[in-house]
């Protein structure tokens, strides 16, 4: 679980820092979006990083050390030039390390200050662009890649594997990158062996379809989505249609937004792990009934399962 993952790694990091800082109160930042396109994921970060530093602390005491954990919160709206005021604002307040910010454009926007006042960063991020060696972030999530993969092997189990799948992305780092590896690997049919060689699947298309982050009317968007779909479902069943979504909690919006087009509720939709976290379609009664009704999968790597297993 990422709870746990992040106590470990604040553990082990504080292990590291405050001996060297001589202190005995370490002070760990926390970037939280209270607003934005990612405010969901934020929650489960501020949960985690109060339950660390409790438990850090119940710890230390225990071991009879005078050594506690503070925790500075500052808030952001999930964009690159809120995250920067807030790690600037964490910095002032001494931080030694910060938890977040949670979006790759955030995080983008952030690295030049982590770097300049040598900050380590624990975040969710795993955009491959921005997964760069050497930088000041550690990454709790699997790669775009290994994502991308586990759609292909996804599609691969299915009877009737999608014949078309229109990629509807942010266009940002995040959404750029993952869009454009679920498009190579949709075009590829896998032999069944990760490792063995792979060929084009002659009769698969894919296209990519971006959005402006922070949209919130979606009529443009949708009307080019169904334009496309239409066209789509004219060569191929409705059922071998599929729109997969990178998205955040404007996901909610989207599917709301879509259900006014008769087309698009005829097609599957589905989504990348960034759906499949997100709260905000069980707050929306439309955008749930649409998902219901065009069977909404989203995969997620919370759980581990076998290999053999049809688990998504």
């Amino acid at each position: 679980m990422k709870y746990f993952t992040i106590i470990l790694l604040l553990a082990g990091l504080i292990c590291l820092t405050g001996p060297v800082l001589g202190s005995d109160e370490i002070i760990i930042g926390a970037v939280i979006d209270m607003s934005g396109e990612s405010a969901t994921y934020a929650q489960g970060i501020e949960a985690a990083i109060d339950l660390a530093a409790q438990d850090l602390n119940d710890s230390y005491h225990q071991a009879g050390m005078n050594t506690t954990v503070t925790v500075k919160k500052a808030y952001s709206e999930g964009t690159g030039e809120s995250a920067v005021s807030a790690v600037s604002d964490l910095i002032a307040d001494g931080v030694q390390i910060i938890v977040g910010p949670e979006s790759s454009e955030e995080v983008a926007a952030v690295l030049p200050l982590l770097e300049e006042n040598r900050i380590l960063s624990v975040n969710p991020s795993s955009s491959e662009l921005l997964s760069v060696a050497g930088d000041p972030v550690i990454r709790l999530a699997p790669g775009d890649s290994r994502l991308s993969r586990a759609l292909l092997a996804y599609h691969e189990q299915m009877e009737n594997p999608p014949g078309h799948v229109v990629i509807l992305a942010r266009d940002d780092v995040y959404g750029r990158t993952l869009a454009g590896m679920v498009q190579n690997d949709t075009l590829l049919l896998s032999s069944g062996q990760g490792n063995q060689e792979e060929t084009l699947q002659e009769e698969a298309g894919a296209e990519i379809l971006l959005y402006p982050s922070g949209t919130s009317d979606f009529t443009p968007t949708l009307e080019e989505l169904n334009r496309r779909v239409s066209t789509a479902v004219a060569e191929h069943e409705a059922g071998n249609v599929v729109i997969f979504t990178v998205s955040f909690d404007e996901i909610a919006d989207i599917l709301a937004q879509a259900s006014r087009y008769p087309k698009l509720g005829q097609v599957r939709w589905e989504g990348a792990d960034s759906v499949a976290l997100s709260s905000s379609i069980l707050e929306n009664g439309t955008a749930s009934r649409f998902a219901q009704e065009t069977a909404l999968t989203a995969l997620s790597f919370q759980i581990a399962q076998p290999s053999e297993s049809d688990y998504w």
